[in-house]
């Protein structure tokens, strides 16, 4: 059994709604299509920003990027992480 109900495919998924919003007190539903696209685009604004500014650079963004990625992966297989102690 699924820990939050029934399993959806990847095309229904576009269309469920992951959140709702107000604005001047007007409902507006926002599906996870929308909401990804949104997050995407606000990231890539904040990094054009930062690099034109020369606060970061491109290279410096892929190996964060990359070693980010890296811990990730070593937390899922159970190997401590930068927060964690090995000998604790």
């Amino acid at each position: 059994m699924a820990l939050f109900g029934k399993r959806k495919k990847p095309a229904d998924i576009d269309d469920t709604i992951a959140m709702r919003i107000f604005v001047e007190g007007k409902a507006h539903n926002v599906n996870y299509r929308d909401l990804c696209l949104s997050n995407t685009k606000s990231l890539q604004a904040i990094t054009a920003i930062l690099i034109r500014k020369g606060l970061i650079d491109g290279q410096e963004l892929l190996d964060e990027v990359k070693r980010m990625s890296a811990a990730e992966s070593a937390q899922q297989e159970g190997e401590p992480g930068e927060d964690e102690s090995a000998g604790e």
